[in-house]
């Protein structure tokens, strides 16, 4: 078998040039696959933007809707034997989480025979039921 054509100027400038246009070619898709790449990218940005804002305008409204609350709540408490609702709440929240009468008292400026009183009536109102 002669195998002498392969070595040819004309079959290489062929080869080559074959070679050429598939990288061309290769190189375009590429370029095509890039652009709509970044096209869905754009889109998915665009789109979790606009999430985002409407997350702010909602996260705005409902600050604006507690601000409210608690001045609402604030206007609405009385003080009970020295004490308004929020300060009785503070405490009996921390006494729930495992907090002692001390540590209660010192981190609400509390006096002490307070917070204890408080948790003892606490303790008997809860035992009764």
């Amino acid at each position: 078998m002669n195998l002498s054509w392969i070595a040819s100027p004309f079959v290489l400038a062929v080869l080559l040039a074959a070679g050429m246009i598939a990288c061309i070619f290769l190189f375009f898709t590429l370029k095509k696959e890039i652009a709509e790449s970044e096209a869905r990218y754009r889109e998915k940005h665009r789109t979790l933007e606009t999430a985002a804002g409407e997350m702010r305008e909602s996260l705005a409204y409902l600050q604006r809707a507690l601000e409210e609350a608690e001045g609402q709540s604030a206007a609405s408490a009385r003080p009970i034997a020295g004490m308004n609702m929020t300060k009785r709440g503070q405490v009996l929240r921390m006494y729930r989480r495992g907090e002692q009468p001390e540590q209660i008292a010192a981190a609400l400026t509390l006096p002490l025979n307070e917070v204890e009183l408080l948790l003892k009536v606490h303790r008997s109102v809860i035992s009764q039921f």
